[in-house]
């Protein structure tokens, strides 16, 4: 699937946007494939709380969605 490589290749980079992670945790929910969903989720935490001492407003909901969405992933394991 091309998106999934564009998406990964933005989450490689540490893309400060919210969309690549969220593709990608479906795509991996879908195909069952928790470690990897579970990896996105990190890296998307990772970013978000990277940039919470900036200025912009969307990055706080961004982070607590990113970690219920771990949260909820790492309890269905």
């Amino acid at each position: 699937m091309e998106a999934k490589a564009l998406y990964e290749a933005n989450v490689s980079e540490g893309f400060e946007g919210s969309f690549p992670y969220r593709r990608l945790a479906i795509i991996y929910r879908k195909e069952k494939s928790k470690a990897d969903e579970i990896r996105v989720l990190n890296k998307a935490v990772v970013v978000f709380d990277s940039l919470v001492t900036t200025e912009r407003k969307d990055v706080g909901p961004k982070l607590r969605e990113f970690r219920e969405a771990l949260r909820k992933a790492k309890s269905k394991m």
